[in-house]
């Protein structure tokens, strides 16, 4: 029987508020994009977004019903 690895709690905390912070930037500035200095901090925060959704759904129980 293998043992399924999880993610330590202080972790889960901190990738939860990169998706959360992500949604809020989003939300508040988009009438910003085409602005180059936005546009390159977007892209940098959806890749961390989108590593933070992936570790959060394979080791953490944050997304299961």
């Amino acid at each position: 029987m293998t043992k399924k690895r999880r993610l330590k709690g202080w972790l889960v905390k901190l990738l939860s508020w990169v998706l959360g912070g992500y949604i809020f930037f989003i939300a508040t500035t988009i009438d910003s994009l085409g602005n180059k200095t936005y546009n390159t901090i977007l892209i940098i925060w959806t890749i961390l977004a989108l590593i933070s959704f992936y570790l959060l759904s394979k080791y953490s129980k944050v997304f299961e019903d």
